[in-house]
């Protein structure tokens, strides 16, 4: 006979179904089968078959009925040495039978094998053993029986052992590389269980190996949301240091790279031959190429001698201007900050910074990959016109893009206006402003341009070239705070801009003053120069005529 009770209770023998009887003969065996070769009282047994206000006077007799009826039922023709038997134990009953004749011990068995091989670093192993325990699950355990009213506290300790099963089993296809493949199910996964941090956190590496960093926070902001709002707690420690991984795109958040047989030591190769070499032309690159390399590797230097150090130099081990800076940009972090002896001390000087974020709303018969498209193509658009109006993407991350426009004399505009007409220009690109009239519309159903541009005093910090012409500066400090606050509040299609920066541009630029902003004044429109061309129309991939 076959014990089942990951889904309504069934017993089969090779001559089919077997007829357990009514509800009480049902619910006795299985009580029992959750407790299978273990003797259970009759007072613990009467106490799962009746609330304790509702146990009638004749309930032993009852329950003597019932395992007597029970024994009739599972008796095995030809008394075969291994068939499960209903036994007399005092002070009440057993079921004895094999481990592999009942699907929770098999499950509970396969789920003991899939750990200790994902403990042990056994990937495949551990992925078939939890595939096979979690394939055993028909439905909730013993569904027909809480369907009637009975509630035990075995079966919420059964289901959380299978939360935690797929969690494990998330865990495995994560270190597998199948983090695609595995993305909808953790998706259900997290939004069925938004209090499970463990899932929550696979979800959220799941999402930014995806290249979807703005989704991926998104996971931690509900998550913070739900623990917060329902239990009052704030989410661990290792959430928490997930979310500044991710915002600092640690590269230990990248798959580990398995090394070819015919390949040189990982160790042999120096840092700077791991980084991604400049994008060719035409490249399209993605949000996750900040950086020239995989999320969270430093970008070198640009050509040309670095500004001023504040601290007069090279710093070797990690600097206190280093740990300064980390601390003062929660929201945009340098890739890495740990002292190598190699990376120049921050930098202050007079600049602009322009900060974009691309939203998306309603994006009907858009997949999540076309959606990651049509990210990819925007950020590159957008990287062509802040490069085109002299200035250089700092970071990007996700759906927000971050531009730097330093002063420089040689320029006929200033820094804060190049910004301005960075910003611009990338809304027009993206906002076909005048069809129909008065009612922009994206060239993306669901697309949403957001720009904001803070004038200040700049933490710059510079690692060495690994050859001339290539890499970007991080920048962060209280100035790219200043602008992420700004453009928290900024509408969509708006370009909103901070005291300093109107003062600089207001000769050139006519403004509004917005008082419900911490940006204070809202660009209307700006004086037209020889050079400006009409703004092209792109069509993106994917987008919906």
């Amino acid at each position: 006979m076959e014990f089942r009770l990951l889904g309504p209770l069934e017993v089969g023998s090779t001559a089919g179904p077997v007829r357990l009887g009514g509800t009480r003969q049902r619910a006795a065996l299985a009580y029992l089968l959750l407790h299978a070769n273990q003797v259970v009282s009759a007072r613990q047994l009467t106490a799962a078959l009746w609330p304790a206000d509702q146990v009638p006077d004749t309930a032993r007799k009852i329950l003597q009925n019932a395992v007597w009826r029970l024994r009739r039922s599972l008796t095995v023709p030809n008394d075969e040495p291994d068939a499960a038997q209903l036994m007399t134990r005092a002070p009440g009953y057993m079921v004895r039978v094999p481990a592999d004749r009942v699907d929770l011990l098999r499950f509970q068995r396969l789920a003991a094998q899939g750990r200790a091989a994902l403990s042990s670093g056994d990937a495949e192993r551990a992925r078939g053993a939890l595939r096979e325990a979690l394939a055993l699950w028909r439905g909730p355990a013993l569904a027909d029986l809480a369907e009637v009213g009975l509630e035990w506290p075995e079966l919420i300790a059964l289901e959380q052992k299978r939360l935690d099963v797929m969690e494990d089993c998330f865990e495995v296809e994560l270190q597998c590389g199948e983090h695609k493949s595995v993305l909808r199910d953790l998706d259900a996964f997290v939004r069925a269980e938004p209090l499970r941090e463990r899932a929550a956190q696979q979800l959220m590496l799941a999402l930014y190996r995806c290249g979807r960093q703005a989704e991926a926070l998104g996971v931690y902001t509900r998550i913070h949301a739900a623990l917060v709002e329902g239990l009052g707690l704030e989410p661990g420690r290792g959430i928490q240091q997930l979310q500044r991984s991710i915002l600092a795109q640690d590269p230990q958040l990248d798959l580990p790279v398995r090394p070819r047989p015919d390949s040189v030591s990982s160790a042999a190769v120096a840092p700077a031959a791991r980084t991604r070499p400049e994008p060719h032309a035409g490249h399209r690159g993605g949000p996750a190429d900040a950086y020239h390399g995989r999320a969270g590797h430093p970008s070198p230097a640009p050509a040309g001698p670095a500004p001023a150090a504040a601290s007069g130099g090279r710093t070797t081990g990690a600097s206190p201007a280093a740990a300064h800076a980390h601390a003062l940009c929660p929201t945009l972090r340098a890739p890495s900050m740990a002292g190598t002896g190699t990376e120049e001390a921050q930098t202050q000087q007079l600049s602009s910074v322009l900060m974009l974020r691309f939203g998306f709303g309603t994006c009907d018969g858009m997949s999540p990959d076309d959606v990651d498209h049509v990210l990819d193509s925007v950020c590159e658009l957008a990287r062509q016109e802040v490069a085109g109006a002299g200035g250089m993407v700092a970071t990007s991350i996700g759906s927000v893009l971050l531009g730097l426009f330093t002063e420089d004399r040689r320029a006929l505009e200033d820094g804060a206006e190049r910004a301005i007409r960075a910003a611009l220009a990338v809304r027009d690109l993206l906002i076909t402003l005048g069809s129909p009239p008065g009612r922009p519309a994206p060239v993306v159903q669901g697309l949403s341009v957001h720009a904001a541009v803070a004038t200040g005093t700049a933490l710059v910090y510079r690692w060495p070239a690994p050859a001339p012409g290539t890499g970007r500066p991080w920048t962060g400090g209280d100035l790219v705070d200043q602008c992420d606050a700004m453009l928290s509040r900024t509408p969509a299609g708006r370009v909103h801009v901070c005291d300093v920066t109107r003062r600089r541009t207001q000769h050139r630029v006519d403004y509004r003053q917005v008082a419900t902003s911490p940006a204070r004044w809202q660009v209307l429109a700006i004086e037209q120069t020889p050079d400006d061309k009409p703004a092209p129309y792109y069509t993106l991939p994917h987008s919906p005529r």
